[in-house]
């Protein structure tokens, strides 16, 4: 963890929360004399980061989460059976702290050593030419670049489609609810999680 010392507590930040010191003091400041404190099931991860004091955080805390909405779909019941010919998708955000670069090497790892899976691998989100972009795009195995899908942009519902019955991964080491997350469940994908991530850890619906 990142230890830093304000005037009134000491913060230490864990890595997996992508905090930068001025956000920090800004954030914990706010908390600390905000009442109520709306969070979701990471509250305890961030009461720690921020030094705050357990008693006082507990009679201001209330627990909610954000509702899941899906353009007037209805929800799947369950997750569709994982297979062969599945598509492998990404549907969180092309930004460092979601992690894509994780997911890329990764799922090549996954088709270089399982030759039976045909499926394709998509990215369901823009992906804005730019260096961080060039540098997951290029992450990509030459002898694999066929499979993997880019799109420059997708409607809400184009969106939908493609996550929906897919297989969806979140390699991100940190966050504060994963709207996305419960999205893909909503629209019946199998839902890969970090398990290391608060989000879907122990006191969490994933768990």
């Amino acid at each position: 963890a990142r230890q830093w010392t304000f005037p009134k507590r000491q913060c230490a930040v864990p890595d997996m929360m992508p905090v930068p010191i001025l956000a920090t003091w800004i954030v914990a400041e706010a908390t600390a004399g905000a009442n109520p404190i709306v969070a979701s099931s990471v509250a305890e991860v961030t009461r720690h980061a921020f030094g705050l004091d357990p008693a006082s955080w507990e009679r201001r805390l209330l627990i909610a989460h954000p509702p899941v909405t899906l353009n007037g779909q209805v929800p799947a019941t369950r997750s569709v059976p994982p297979g062969a010919a599945q598509r492998i998708v990404f549907s969180s955000k092309l930004q460092e702290i979601k992690r894509p670069e994780v997911f890329v090497r990764g799922v090549a790892q996954f088709l270089e050593s399982t030759p039976e899976f045909v499926g394709t691998v998509n990215f369901a989100c823009p992906v804005a030419l730019g260096p961080y972009a060039k540098a997951v795009l290029d992450a990509v195995p030459p002898d694999q670049r066929h499979r993997f899908i880019f799109p420059p942009q997708l409607s809400t519902a184009e969106r939908d489609g493609i996550v929906a019955g897919s297989i969806v991964v979140f390699a991100t080491a940190f966050e504060s609810y994963c709207l996305a997350a419960y999205e893909a469940a909503a629209l019946g994908a199998v839902v890969v999680a970090n398990h290391t991530n608060p989000a879907f850890g122990p006191g969490t619906p994933w768990r």
